[in-house]
């Protein structure tokens, strides 16, 4: 019957640090959120656009090989 008892206080210790990560991930999340601005968000757009035009002529001539 100890083993139940063991159980119980392993179980309610994890709960415990279940809670606290949870509250530490909400609040990098809301942090991160608050650091995500529009100024952030464009150069991001910008790279992708910039890394999807590079793609095409860096992809065409090897398509080219076996047209």
């Amino acid at each position: 019957m100890e083993s139940n008892a063991d159980f119980g206080v392993l179980s309610a210790a994890l709960d415990g640090n279940q809670a606290i990560n949870q509250r530490a991930f909400e609040a990098a999340v809301a942090d991160g959120d608050d650091d995500l601005d529009t100024t952030t968000a464009g150069v991001g757009a910008a790279a992708l656009a910039v890394a999807l035009a590079l793609t095409v002529p860096g992809v065409r001539p090897r398509l080219r090989e076996f047209a």
